[in-house]
């Protein structure tokens, strides 16, 4: 069981680096990921409200 263990040690390592580099890559594309959806929102807010500021046209009869 020992040689089985010593065999299997540097793969074990190898796969657990490999596992907090894709947990890293994960968590910094969600963190992307929200910025631009924060983003886009802050955007649609901007043009929103660039809506409310334009001035309302009235018919010349009234």
């Amino acid at each position: 069981m020992r040689i089985f263990e010593i065999m299997t040690k540097p793969f074990l390592k190898f796969k657990q680096q490999s596992l907090k580099q894709k947990s890293q890559q994960l968590k910094r594309e969600r963190a992307a990921f929200k910025l631009e959806k924060e983003r886009s929102s802050v955007e649609q807010a901007e043009k929103d409200l660039a809506d409310v500021n334009k001035p309302v046209k009235t018919p010349s009869g009234i």
